[in-house]
């Protein structure tokens, strides 16, 4: 990506299209770094585009972190003691749910996120992906099914 092709494709090196450029930073310590928007996110926002809706994001409402981090990590001083129970070793632990948001009174802080939309969850780049993937007052239902106290349980929000 150089300056000027913000809006352009992104090609691999077959010349399929896999994305649209967004934004190029450079700055002094850096080479430069190129962003750009997947084509499968882009697809979401197509029909939205074209009538001229600039759709927002969805956010969940979750701070957490991934459960193989919490496991394969030395840090003895957490800020927060994590209690991820025996013979968990993936998923996502909530550490806190934002009030206003669509977790709220859903998800709570230790519950653990199995999967999310029928996907398994391990880091959450996987939760993230699916979340751009998602319009906000879309009426989009998402089932989440989730571990608290020991116990698999699924929640439905809608966004």
């Amino acid at each position: 990506i150089n300056s000027g092709n913000s809006g352009g494709p992104l090609f691999d090196i077959y010349g399929n299209v896999t994305g649209v450029n967004t934004l190029w930073y450079v700055a002094d310590y850096s080479e430069g770094m190129g962003l750009s928007i997947t084509s499968n996110i882009i697809t979401t926002l197509i029909p939205y585009l074209e009538k001229g809706i600039a759709p927002d994001r969805v956010r969940l409402g979750v701070t957490c972190i991934a459960v193989r981090d919490i496991l394969t990590s030395d840090e003895t001083n957490w800020e927060y003691q994590y209690k991820v129970p025996e013979g968990v070793l993936n998923g996502i632990y909530i550490t806190d749910v934002s009030a206003g948001t669509v977790a709220e009174g859903k998800l709570m802080k230790d519950d653990i996120i199995l999967q999310f939309d029928g996907i398994v969850v391990k880091k959450n780049m996987d939760l993230s992906l699916r979340l751009h993937e998602i319009v906000a007052n879309s009426g989009t239902k998402v089932l989440i099914e989730i571990l608290r106290n020991g116990e698999k349980m699924e929640i439905e929000v809608i966004f």
